[in-house]
């Protein structure tokens, strides 16, 4: 799901030019490609999730970034973190996730899963993926 062509760049300038495709608004003038992907929102939606870099565009709480079959999402709201934390609070300068923080923070099976996510390799940008391909594309 990343900004690779064209049409892509003419959308997120017209309908999300400061967010992203899944929290865009649909907009008064659509255009009817526009129109089309906004129908299908929801299918993407139950299988898109954020590939973690450096944690800064995604919150822990809210977004989908837990590598799960069923939800990406975490299962129980850490009561002492803000709902507005990015995950790359859990993250050390040294791109390794801060293990006390996180056992701390969560209930085991969010710490198990987030503890799980390989973070070698990924300090660039947070992605969004289909979780379904190995690759993470769409198909």
């Amino acid at each position: 799901m990343g900004s690779r062509g064209i049409l892509h760049t003419v959308l997120r300038l017209k309908y999300f030019p400061s967010s992203n495709f899944l929290e865009a608004r649909i907009g008064a003038y659509q255009l009817y490609t526009w129109r089309s992907m906004w129908d299908v929102r929801d299918v993407l939606v139950a299988g898109v999730r954020w590939r973690v870099g450096k944690g800064h565009a995604i919150s822990i709480v809210g977004h989908s970034w837990l590598p799960r079959l069923e939800m990406f999402q975490l299962i129980y709201r850490p009561p002492s973190l803000p709902d507005d934390t990015k995950v790359a609070a859990l993250i050390t300068d040294e791109h390794d996730w801060k293990e006390d923080l996180i056992n701390t923070e969560f209930c085991p099976e969010d710490a198990a899963c987030i503890l799980g996510i390989d973070l070698r390799g990924g300090e660039g940008q947070d992605e969004l993926v289909w979780h379904f391909e190995r690759n993470g594309q769409f198909s």
